[in-house]
């Protein structure tokens, strides 16, 4: 409810104040007519909202990746969480996809689908060898299908890719006349030690129709390529070339030249969205340069030619300041550059002659918002408070010229981004401002290390505890952890689930960065709600939309086929054989050859396909036909905006052959300009994907082990990974359990099915993918092998204990650096966030 006081400030208002009191107890004073019209209308308001819910909101998800700056054959950890289900139940969403996207194309790669179960999910992307480096975004989307055959669930996190150098070969790329008016020369340089009878090298760039074309040598022993100025704005991203020789594939980028920009854009964003004649009004300005960065500045406002006042944004490029608005002048600003007036000048908006102004004494609160309202006029007004989800507070009422002043009790809101619309008589929104509810309700984690210090190899051990606003331990979650040299997280690109549920997802145009910082300082989610004003939902939507329930019911992906014979329709139900991880099923098809696969008939261990073949005893002339489950979510989200994409060389003798030399990357900071990563071997498998590692292992995924990988066959026997348990009865009728620890000396290799069989008979699918495990540090030094890698930890799912507490240990990697944990999740209390640095040091302990 709305708890009111009310204020008149200017004496020529008080003639006013007995009839708009008269008017505000008569409203609360009503007769049970209009209660119920009041009633009805209520309810017809609740309607729209329950329908355009469904229409425009999302179901929440988000990815925790381990890092944001991956190389060439590194892999992409990620745990996905999903929050707030539209249809009140996580189980609906059953796999999750998975796929990454270089910015500026739409071409999937590395598309794969893992499992969900209760909102959770997890697995991992290895990035192949030949990956061009580059900016790119990782998409993801789970099963379920809204209005319009949309993912009601999706998410996107950019990423860069870096490619990796042994020093084998080094290049460089050049524009040789940038200021032509008709073409650009691109010169790539090759330096190697040549050797007799030596290949060379083959260049090669994608054009831009994404055709690839080879680069000829010329007789000087140089490669050129050239492009047309007029082609330029056909490419879809920087030019990538690629160079293989020495049996090593090198990416390089060039960014297209462009016209230096040095423009200064000013915005003005007045609260509530209109200038009002007449009245106080607080007016939002940010600054920015051509290239969207935010710059703090002064500026000087004129009334006309008139100067009336000194402004200055109040950090990070955005300010406030008020104005009295008078229709016979316009307003305008100038910036103040090195003590000297720019020439330049900025126009406020045009100023309305009649209206209503909103002010909030504070938009980022705890549980009440205080409002006032300014006009010049006697008006008939709704006020709105809502989230576009749910109405939690509706009042209509008779104001007069003045300022009204009320309090609006937030304590039946969920925490984050709420709005409140005032509308006029005919129902038609005249002012809307948001606001942040809660604020101060936030999760803690508290992360603890054993030292602050370490040596490379030492053992790490953590505390973590989980902790509400009010210090209580959070007695149930779920978080995965990772621990991550430091500078492979970017400030810029990596999302934090908090800050990502309560704003990122919510607000338009306000980047990762932005999202961040406003969900740790107050201060700056006050100016951000100023000027990042709008969000995904739109209020003209939201009047359009009918009051019965039309909304199409939710969908789910399918892992649908059909079944024909030379090309024709079949005319009888036929069978197929299903077989996944060395299981088969039989697969029914209607009369005319169509079949569905169940979720559970695809499951599949990571990287394993699904293989299906006729089951009818002559096979010739059928053929399956089968529809991947794919949608292209990129359109569903803003333009993805990275910046650029810097390239630099770095040299280094490495300590260890081991070590590898990141390239086309520059590092920010003092120290850290280099990064590691063990090489990881190329494994060749039978048909099945089966392969047995140096340790006889079938199909382990340890990287020390991957050396001297063999094929197994029919009589082959391997060695189990660890000792299995197994849980049994105590006799047929008892229901009481034990589990029992058997070792198995080794297994007998049940052979690839799919080798018995001709493979033109067979249709590969993929389905859904169980992941595979992170082996920590400990497990990949245990056959001698050295330990480069990034990513020194990470667990995709911890359950927190009774007590809100973690406890965990892991051997730091030979990396000596700076190392961050991070921790995200999610609890019956809400999510949860939090990190941690230290360090590794070089020295070894004596």
């Amino acid at each position: 409810m709305i708890g009111s006081t009310f204020c008149i400030d200017h004496p020529r208002f008080l003639g006013y104040l007995y009839s708009f009191l008269f008017c505000l107890v008569f409203q609360f004073l009503s007769t049970s007519l209009q209660a119920q019209q009041a009633t009805d209308t209520n309810e017809t308001l609740k309607q729209k909202f329950d329908q355009y819910s469904f229409l425009k909101k999302d179901d929440k998800l988000f990815l925790h990746t381990d890092k944001t700056l991956y190389t060439n054959n590194e892999t992409i950890w990620f745990t996905g969480y999903l929050e707030n289900s539209l249809s009140h139940k996580s189980n609906n969403h059953n796999f999750l996809s998975v796929y990454l996207c270089r910015q500026d194309h739409d071409k999937m790669l590395l598309e794969h689908r893992f499992l969900m179960k209760d909102g959770i999910s997890f697995g991992n992307l290895t990035l192949p060898d030949t990956i061009p480096p580059g900016n790119y975004t990782m998409f993801a989307y789970t099963n379920v299908l809204g209005s319009g055959n949309i993912p009601v669930a999706r998410y996107s996190q950019q990423l860069i890719i870096a490619s990796l150098t042994d020093n084998v070969f080094k290049t460089t790329t050049t524009i040789n006349n940038p200021e032509a008016k008709d073409f650009l020369n691109v010169e790539i340089k090759i330096v190697a030690e040549k050797e007799k009878k030596e290949k060379k090298p083959l260049v090669s760039f994608l054009n831009q129709n994404d055709i690839k074309e080879i680069v000829k040598e010329d007789i000087n022993g140089k490669y050129f390529i050239k492009i047309a100025l007029a082609d330029i704005e056909k490419y879809k991203s920087d030019l990538v070339i690629r160079i293989d020789y020495k049996d090593r594939v090198k990416y390089t980028t060039v960014k297209w030249p462009k016209a230096l920009d040095i423009s200064t854009q000013v915005k003005f964003y007045p609260e509530g969205g209109n200038l009002i004649n007449g009245v106080v009004n607080q007016v939002a300005w940010e600054v920015k340069n051509s290239v969207g960065k935010n710059l703090n500045s002064k500026a000087v406002l004129y009334r006309g030619t008139e100067i009336v006042d000194t402004i200055e944004t109040e950090g990070y490029g955005i300010g406030k300041f008020k104005i009295i608005p008078d229709t016979k002048y316009s307003y305008s600003v100038k910036l103040i550059n090195s003590s000297k007036l720019d020439t330049n000048k900025f126009l406020l908006p045009k100023i309305n002659t009649n209206g209503i102004t909103i002010n909030l004494q504070h938009a980022v609160v705890n549980d009440t918002l205080s409002v006032s309202l300014l006009c010049n006029k006697p008006q008939t007004l709704t006020v709105l408070v809502h989230d576009y989800n749910t109405p939690y507070a509706h009042l209509p009422m008779q104001v007069s010229p003045g300022k009204l002043r009320f309090d609006v009790d937030l304590k039946a809101m969920p925490k984050g981004v709420g709005t409140i619309t005032i509308l006029d008589s005919m129902q038609r929104p005249i002012i809307e401002r948001l606001f942040f509810a809660h604020y101060n309700h936030k999760n803690n984690i508290t992360i603890s290390t054993n030292e602050l210090n370490y040596f490379v190899k030492d053992s790490t051990k953590v505390k973590i505890k989980l902790t509400n606003e009010q210090s209580k331990a959070l007695q149930s979650g779920i978080v995965s952890i990772a621990v991550v040299q430091n500078n492979r997280i970017g400030s810029d690109k990596q999302k934090r689930i908090d800050s990502y549920f309560s704003l990122e997802n919510e607000l338009k145009g306000i980047s990762t960065l932005e999202a961040n910082l406003s969900y740790q300082q107050a201060d700056y989610l006050e100016n951000i709600l100023m000027v990042k004003g709008w969000r995904k939902y739109v209020w003209s939507e939201l009047a359009e939309v009918p009051t019965s329930s039309t909304a199409d019911t939710l969908k789910n992906l399918t892992f649908s086929g059909s079944l024909s014979r030379y090309g024709a329709q079949i005319k009888r139900a036929a069978s197929i054989t299903l077989i996944s991880d060395s299981s088969f099923k039989l697969i029914n098809t209607d009369g005319i050859g169509d079949f569905t696969l169940a979720y559970n008939d695809v499951l599949v261990s990571q990287n394993k396909k699904v293989w299906m073949m006729v089951n009818e005893k002559s096979k010739e002339g059928y053929k399956i036909s089968f529809q991947e489950p794919r949608i292209k979510i990129a359109q569903y989200f803003d333009s993805q905006n990275s910046g650029a994409f810097e390239t630099a060389d770095y040299e280094l003798i490495p300590k260890n052959k081991g070590a590898i030399i990141l390239n086309d990357v520059t590092i920010k900071g003092n120290k850290s300009d280099l990064l590691y990563k063990a090489p990881i071997p190329k494994i060749k498998t039978n048909l099945c994907g089966d392969y047995l590692c140096s340790f006889r292992h079938l199909n382990c995924q340890n990287v020390a082990h991957l050396y001297n990988t063999t094929i197994p066959n029919d009589d082959s026997y391997y060695l189990p990974t660890h000792n299995q348990t197994f849980t049994t009865r105590n006799g047929y009728n008892s229901t009481k359990t034990a589990k029992v620890v058997i070792t198995i000396d080794r297994v007998k290799y049940s052979g690839c099915w799919l080798e018995r069989n001709q493979v033109h008979e067979l249709t590969k699918i993929s389905g859904i993918e169980i992941s595979k495990e992170f082996y920590q540090a400990d497990q990949v030094v245990e056959a001698g092998q050295d330990d480069y890698r990034s990513t020194t930890y990470w667990n995709h799912g911890i359950l927190v204990n009774d007590k809100g507490e973690v406890d965990l240990s892991f051997k730091n990697s030979q990396l000596a650096d700076k190392f961050k944990i991070v921790i995200q999740g999610t609890t019956d209390s809400g999510v949860v966030y939090g990190e941690q640095e230290f360090n590794v040091n070089e020295k070894s302990k004596l």
